[in-house]
């Protein structure tokens, strides 16, 4: 073969395996996401924020109790001094 028919198949080849990596590649690209790990995903994010939302209720019940224990604390004080003053 001639060096001009050598380059010639040369550039027909590569013209060839060129296009089918295009192919291979666009098919990959375009391929749907697998919608049970983007289902699995989303159950995960659930399953957290549903864990953080019992967590901020559990957090404002102590709140609330610790609360009420500091107003009791206050006025059983309160009684004391004013019967001691009394006393």
């Amino acid at each position: 073969m001639s060096n001009s028919a050598t380059a010639i198949v040369a550039l027909v080849i590569g013209l060839f395996i060129g296009i089918g990596l295009g192919i291979v590649l666009t098919r990959a690209k375009n391929r749907p996401v697998d919608p049970t790990s983007e289902l699995a995903a989303q159950a995960a994010q659930a399953a957290e924020l549903a864990t953080a939302r019992s967590l901020t209720a559990e957090y404002k019940a102590q709140l609330e109790a610790e609360r009420a224990k500091s107003e009791a604390t206050i006025k059983l004080n309160a009684e004391l001094e004013a019967m001691k003053a009394r006393v």
